[in-house]
Order: structure tokens, then C-alpha cells, then sequence
């Protein structure tokens, strides 16, 4: 297919390309080549025409956690350790209920449709059918993504304190499923940070890393008393990066 329009991008970090009036040839969703004039034998149902609009690449969004998003404006009034305790925890907490996980995740991937951010990594919770639902989601609606189950199975509240066989029994299941049945969606294991997931947690992690060839995204150094937590629990370790 073609899509016709104005076309900016950047090559590099100190280029702009500017495609005036130009058509995109797609191919199996990849931007194969720029052209001026159509091949004669075109049809009109292969053009997308946007007419003197700008088309410009989608946004990435590196670090994202989606069940934050009914939390956006709120805890500005604490640092991250009390912050989680006071206002991320008992959020995620309500995504045990896959209906309500299901309600807010639409609402968080449609508002970055609209804000043209269509490629990312995220954070879920540790539950299960819940995380299943935002891959799902993420997929029909034709995003490019990592999602993952957050794993913790120490210092957190009883409501999201997993056991930790069944907290990697559940990362697999996902990992298993997402590659049978997804396409643009990968699995990303997903432990959260150092203070939350045990030695056989993280262990665990990094076996079934290396079966499913699995990317992996946490949190490291944010916060000077995390950092001294992170010291605390691992004493006989040089770094917070050491740990991991």
C-alpha cells in the first residue's frame, strides 16, 4: 500500500528529513521506499491519501506503567518509598479484578492513541489474567509493545505479596501464551526492584530469561533512601547494580 502526505522524520539525532508531497510504499507494515509519482499499475484502493498533512513517526514510550494511570496528578507529596505504600500499591491492588483492569486499560491505551504514542513498554501488576488483558487489548488495537507481570514476592502489602513458585509458574504461563498467540506484543519480565523480589525470585527470572529469550525492565537507584534500602538488604554486595 502507498500513503501519500508530508513527511518528517529524523534519520539521526542531528538530521531532519523533510518529503514533500511524497507517497510511503508499505510493506508487511515496514516503510520500504519514498516515491513522487505511483507505478502505473496502482490501483486507487492501495492509496491512503492525507492530502498537505504532516505524517511524522509514532512516540515510544520507554518506561510506562499502565495501571498508573488512574493515579495520574495524585502523590506529588511523597517520595517514591511512602509514595508506593500510599498510593501505588492500593491502586494496583484493584486490578485482581480482570473487569476493571479490562475498563482502565482501554482507557489508558486509547488515551495514547490519541496522544500518537504507538510503541512502549510497560509495567502491569503481578496479576495474571489482568496483565493478559492489557497484551490482548494492546494488540487488537494495533500497538507495537513489551508488557510484563510484575514479580514481587517480599516488602510489599498481603494484597499484592506473591508466592514466588507461583510467581514465576504465572510469568511462564504468559511468556508461553504471548508467543503462541500474539504478534506485535512481546512478554518483558518484569521484576520490580531490588527490595521487592527475593535471591529465588530473581534466580527464577533470569532462567526462564534465557528459555524464552526474554527482554527484562525494572527500576534501579531512583531514590537516595531506596539505594539505602537496597544496602541494607544486600550488604555483602558492592553496588545496587550488583544485585541484579
Amino acid at each position: 500500500m502507498f500513503i501519500k502526505g508530508n513527511f518528517l522524520y529524523t534519520p539521526s539525532r542531528h538530521e531532519l528529513t523533510i518529503r514533500e508531497n511524497q507517497y510511503a510504499h508499505i510493506e508487511n507494515g515496514v516503510v520500504t521506499g519514498f516515491m513522487t509519482d505511483l507505478p502505473e499499475t496502482t490501483g486507487p484502493e492501495t492509496v491512503v491519501d492525507y492530502s498537505q498533512d504532516i505524517i511524522i513517526p509514532a512516540f515510544v514510550d520507554l518506561h510506562i506503567h499502565a495501571p498508573q494511570y488512574i493515579n495520574r496528578g495524585l502523590g506529588f507529596d511523597e517520595e517514591l518509598l511512602p509514595w508506593l505504600e500510599h498510593y501505588t500499591f492500593p491502586a494496583e491492588g484493584k486490578f485482581a479484578d480482570p473487569v476493571f483492569a479490562r475498563r482502565v486499560y482501554t482507557a489508558f491505551l486509547k488515551r495514547l492513541q490519541a496522544e500518537g504514542t504507538l510503541c512502549f513498554s510497560a509495567f502491569a501488576t503481578i496479576h495474571k489474567e489482568s496483565t493478559w488483558q492489557l497484551m490482548e487489548l494492546a494488540e487488537a488495537m494495533g500497538f507495537k509493545a513489551y508488557i510484563g507481570k510484575v514479580n514481587m514476592d517480599r516488602n510489599a502489602p498481603d494484597y499484592l505479596l506473591e508466592d514466588t513458585d507461583r510467581s514465576l509458574a504465572d510469568t511462564e504461563e504468559l511468556a508461553v501464551r504471548c508467543r503462541e498467540a500474539l504478534h506485535k506484543v512481546r512478554f518483558i519480565a518484569t521484576p520490580r526492584f531490588v527490595p521487592s523480589t527475593t535471591e529465588k525470585l530473581m534466580t527464577g527470572l533470569g532462567r526462564l530469561c534465557e528459555t524464552y529469550d526474554l527482554p527484562v525492565q525494572s527500576h534501579l537507584s531512583e531514590n537516595r533512601n531506596e539505594v539505602a534500602w537496597v544496602k541494607e538488604l544486600h550488604p555483602d554486595l558492592p553496588s545496587y547494580t550488583a544485585v541484579y
